[in-house]
């Protein structure tokens, strides 16, 4: 059967230690599975297969299992990351070689980001490189690239395909299963944090309940796996009270029950609304803290008043322990981070300490093609910051984040600042609420502990090897 296949782009190389663990984890590229569920809408069989953290080769092998070698459509590739280049780079040569005319098209629009020519000249053998999101492009892509290769048999809708914020086709998908899916609810930030890609996209108004809810049944499934937890998938979840109000009456109105999760700023979100949405099945608050040091939060221009911002900040945890909502604390080491600014945060964490499930801490990047982020850097420079010689990815460049923090004292410090808020458990639950496959059990996540014999960002201090792991939803 001729196919359109969507590869979402794999990784060779982790931003965190490439341990087991760690390359478990699945990110759903929900944005190209937008891109193959409008295609799908003209009635031509698409496919959808994500690269994770496996091998080109094992993904191009599983592509011809799907029938790749016996289409003639072209391959939309979706590149998520400047980590994913040399994975892109590898899959493409092997496809060619199978198929030396089959036209490939590859998009990534953080990765492109307005220079398509320095992508091609690492990907050379693409044939298209898109700029922006492919989704405003798709049925200029589809005339001049789908269409020629439409067999007889097909019946092509006319339609125009323009992104709407319709369902995702999760049938798509290749193993779906193991996926927990997402639900887009809204789009860009505007906040102006100066470390964000999105802090210049307005931010688009919140999906309806109703239409959530309507999403929600159409893509979860009963099966013999765990029990599917999606996640509200916003850059900055942002609802309103009556939002809320109106999301709770759908779900006791149609007697609907899901455990799901979602990520805030501490001012996007209010505790009276928490309070509504604890009762609609919120279970998990991934919360942008950054930073509890006033000096560090005016430099990533997270806020304009620090005193209020985390006041905020401790009244939303207190609301989400009343509530029974777990909350995982992001926190970002920044430009000019000394012992004392990082002691502030800590101690900050430390008086909230019974109202976090857990903490990630990883130390601020840079990413991106150098001429778009000459200026940025130079802003973090004046902070004390400078690029660690050793990063040696394209468009990846780690920080020495002052005299006392280098790249490498950074990494070991948020490891054992994370290590000291969160054990095993605590991970194993965050984690397989969202990223790890379902059909990855606790007893595989011990036994890779014990075969990896690796430094963790979680205490394993007290895992029982032998105990299951506990209810905690």
């Amino acid at each position: 059967m001729h196919k359109i296949f969507c590869i979402a782009a794999g990784q060779e190389q982790t931003r965190k230690s490439p341990n087991s663990i760690n390359k478990k984890h699945l990110y759903l590229n929900y944005g190209l599975l937008s891109l193959a569920t409008l295609l799908s809408r003209r009635g031509v069989p698409v496919i959808q297969i994500q690269g994770n953290f496996e091998t080109p080769e094992k993904i191009f092998h599983e592509c011809n299992i799907e029938g790749f070698s016996e289409s003639s459509m072209p391959i939309f590739i979706s590149i998520p990351s400047f980590y994913a280049v040399s994975w892109v780079r590898k899959f493409i040569r092997l496809a060619k070689q199978q198929m030396p005319f089959r036209k490939i098209i590859v998009g990534g629009r953080w990765v492109v980001d307005g220079h398509p020519e320095l992508l091609n000249d690492l990907l050379v053998e693409a044939d298209l490189i898109v700029d922006g999101l492919a989704e405003w492009r798709i049925d200029e892509l589809f005339n001049e690239y789908v269409l020629p290769h439409i067999r007889h048999g097909i019946t092509v809708k006319t339609s125009s395909l323009e992104y709407s914020s319709s369902h995702l086709d999760y049938r798509l998908l290749s193993r779906r299963n193991d996926y927990q899916p997402s639900i887009e609810v809204s789009r860009g930030c505007g906040m102006g944090c100066n470390f964000c890609q999105e802090k210049n996209e307005p931010l688009s108004k919140l999906k309806t309940a109703d239409k959530t809810i309507s999403e929600l049944r159409e893509i979860l499934i009963s099966d013999e796996y765990g029990t599917m937890t999606p996640y509200f998938e916003a850059s900055v979840f942002a609802p309103s009270k009556t939002w809320a109000q109106n999301l709770q009456i759908g779900f006791e109105k149609e007697d609907f029950k899901v455990g799901w999760r979602t990520e805030a700023r501490v001012d996007s979100i209010t505790p009276s609304s928490l309070s509504i949405l604890a009762n609609t099945g919120l279970k998990v608050l991934d919360l942008g803290l950054e930073s509890a040091s006033q000096v560090q939060l005016m430099r990533m221009q997270k806020t304009k008043d620090p005193v209020r911002y985390l006041k905020k900040a401790s009244n939303l945890l207190k609301s989400a322990r009343l509530n029974n909502i777990k909350v995982k604390v992001n926190i970002l080491l920044f430009a000019g981070e000394t012992n004392e600014t990082f002691s502030e945060t800590l101690d900050w964490l430390e008086k909230h300490r019974d109202c976090i499930f857990g903490v990630s801490v990883g130390p601020a990047m840079v990413f991106g093609w150098e001429c778009n982020s000459s200026e940025y850097m130079k802003e973090l420079t004046s902070y004390g910051a400078s690029v660690c010689s050793s990063s040696e990815i394209i468009g990846v460049r780690e920080l020495n984040l002052s005299k006392e923090f280098d790249a490498g004292a950074a990494q070991e410090i948020s490891r054992k600042a994370s290590k000291s808020f969160m054990n095993a458990d605590q991970y194993f639950f965050l984690k397989s609420f969202s990223y790890l496959p379902r059909s990855y059990t606790y007893k595989d996540f011990i036994n890779e502990i014990d075969c990896d014999n690796d430094v963790y960002s979680f205490d394993v201090s007290g895992v029982n090897f032998e105990k299951k792991l506990l209810n905690c939803i």
